[in-house]
């Protein structure tokens, strides 16, 4: 199983942010306390283009360049950054936006040098 969808499978049977075997992350969102534009995969495809402040992070830019579905029902998803100016290490980044503030554990993805990437799941029930 590759890490991604190691990630939400184990953030879907979670209900809590993830801290999975080897240092996988995930971020689990009740439907009711999702940032808006983060509600699900269509929601937050919305928002490609946009650009986010990092807080705490001087002169940290980040731009949603891509949302990929995972699930049928567009509950779990990765969401891709790109870092504008260096690169950023992975780890927990609180993003002020066009719909306001969302905090996402986010990873370098592999090979893609300024890519970061966020797996979300959001919680049923």
């Amino acid at each position: 199983m590759n890490r991604r969808k190691f990630a939400l499978t184990i953030a879907a049977s979670a209900g809590a942010a993830v801290l999975g075997p080897a240092g996988l992350h995930a971020a689990v969102l009740s439907p009711v306390d999702a940032a808006p534009g983060w509600s699900s995969a269509h929601a937050a495809s919305l928002l490609k283009g946009s650009r986010f402040r990092v807080r705490g992070v001087e002169d940290s830019v980040l731009e949603l360049v891509d949302v990929e579905t995972y699930r049928v029902d567009d509950s779990q998803y990765f969401a891709s950054f790109r870092a504008c100016g260096e690169p950023m290490p992975e780890g927990l980044y609180r993003l002020q936006g066009p719909t306001g503030t969302v905090e996402f554990y986010l990873q370098p993805r592999d090979g893609a040098g300024l890519i970061l990437e966020a797996a979300v799941c959001h919680a049923r029930g």
